[in-house]
């Protein structure tokens, strides 16, 4: 017949409580502190050879890490027969002057920016009162389309309507204001207009902005990268049916222990106010159980405590976001603090641990 085995496993779950923070804090690793032999080589406390051959240096450790890279599989061969292939192709590259017209100045005649650029009669050139008050944007007068308010002709040659001037403040213009208005208006400036103004003005150079068709040499240096690059990969993925290897390799790096701690000591605040917030939530917890055996229960001080574990549960929880994002924030190149050996060195002393406490468990 067929026995039953029963069997109860044991589960073994272990925590590195704050692994990487504690690795941080450990090796005093920072930024900062990553150097090599030349900079050790200008230190005041730079080590003796002796001192190095006997291995009495306390601050300079040295730290295991793997750098990982990616590559096209192709050849170098290949990829010189490629780009002699991209060099016999015509490519398709657009031309803009956009920018360039923003930052240029442009000659224009005061009569083209009348009623087109906002307030650039008051800014850059400033028009005469007379001028202003009974001008439209074509730059000619009420008055000197041959005829007045009422409609009525006037002599244009002398500049005077046929009936009497009108009483008071409103004037007629003579021919003389109205050649001076007039020329004023003809001048050319000089000034920065915005990009529509520019592109209406000068509408020839709306052809700059199409797609050309120009040879491989009179591309610009990071459009042949780009064009390159993305031909390798086409030629990666038929050929060798993927597009990238990888490869790993140890690295060496050298924490210097004697560099001001100012990284080190900000995450050591961090974490041990996370630990304040973690025993002040195990406190309130221990309330609320010790609440909820009472009777009657007490309604408000269950509510309070229950608040309270939520709060400090909250706190920690951010605290322990924001020391992790000490290890990832050293681990992008665009930071100010950014440094891959140290990042690798935290990623491979944390690897390193999981597989001792695996071996550990596994005896």
């Amino acid at each position: 017949g067929t026995e039953t085995f029963q069997s109860y496993p044991l589960i073994y779950h272990l925590d590195v409580g704050a692994m990487y923070p504690n690795i941080i804090l450990t090796n005093r690793l920072q930024p900062t502190a990553i150097v090599d032999d030349h900079m050790c080589g200008r230190c005041d406390y730079c080590p003796t050879d002796a001192q190095l051959r006997a291995g009495r240096v306390d601050c300079r450790k040295k730290m295991q890490w793997v750098k990982r890279g990616n590559y096209f599989p192709l050849s170098s061969s290949e990829v010189r027969q490629i780009r002699k292939q991209l060099e016999t192709e015509k490519h398709t590259e657009t031309i803009s002057i956009r920018k360039q017209l923003e930052t240029e100045k442009h000659t224009v005649k005061r009569s083209q920016l009348r009623g087109r650029v906002g307030d650039v009669d008051k800014k850059d050139e400033p028009i005469h009162a007379k001028y202003k008050s009974n001008t439209s944007h074509t730059g000619m007068g009420k008055y000197n389309r041959g005829q007045d308010s009422k409609g009525k002709g006037y002599n244009s040659d002398q500049g005077e309507p046929k009936r009497d001037k009108p009483k008071g403040d409103r004037q007629w213009e003579s021919k003389e204001e109205r050649q001076s208005k007039e020329a004023w208006l003809n001048e050319d400036i000089s000034l920065s207009l915005p990009l529509s103004l520019s592109l209406s003005l000068y509408p020839l150079n709306a052809w700059l902005n199409e797609d050309i068709s120009v040879g491989w040499h009179d591309l610009s240096p990071d459009l042949r990268a780009e064009i390159l690059k993305a031909r390798c990969v086409v030629v990666s993925r038929r050929v060798y049916k993927k597009q990238t290897d990888s490869e790993e390799n140890e690295c060496t790096t050298v924490v210097c222990q004697r560099e001001n701690g100012f990284y080190v000591d900000t995450v050591r605040q961090f974490r041990d106010r996370r630990y304040e917030y973690k025993a002040h939530k195990a406190k309130w917890v221990r309330k609320l159980k010790d609440l909820l055996k009472e009777t009657p229960v007490q309604q408000d001080k269950v509510q309070e405590a229950d608040a309270y574990v939520v709060l400090y549960e909250s706190l920690q929880l951010a605290h322990k976001c924001i020391l992790n994002s000490f290890y990832g924030y050293v681990m992008r190149p665009s930071s100010r603090w950014g440094s891959m050996p140290m990042a690798g060195a935290v990623t491979h002393q944390g690897g390193e641990i999981i597989k001792a406490a695996r071996a550990l468990v596994s005896r």
